[in-house]
């Protein structure tokens, strides 16, 4: 299997009085980035970073389960990064 982050994401929310789409994602590790094979936990500290001003960075503890997070972003004004 080759090293790589997977990327389980899935649209929570849309709220266009406040302006913001909001995400669930949840990293999977693969390969020698996982400890186990449930691509649930991490072997080392992993970083994910974002373009959104609400989140910036998702941290997760190596050894640690992976837990879904929410991730917000601007519906207007982004670029093609978002």
């Amino acid at each position: 299997m080759r090293d790589r982050i997977g990327l389980d994401v899935t649209l929570h929310r849309i709220d266009p009085a406040s302006g913001e789409i909001t995400l669930d994602v949840l990293p999977s590790p693969l390969g020698s980035l996982a400890e186990d094979e449930s691509g649930l936990v991490p072997k080392d500290d992993l970083d994910l970073y974002t373009s959104t001003r609400h989140t910036g960075v998702l941290h997760h503890e190596a050894g640690v389960p992976i837990a879904l997070q929410e991730v917000s972003f601007d519906l207007a004004g982004g670029n093609i990064a978002d």
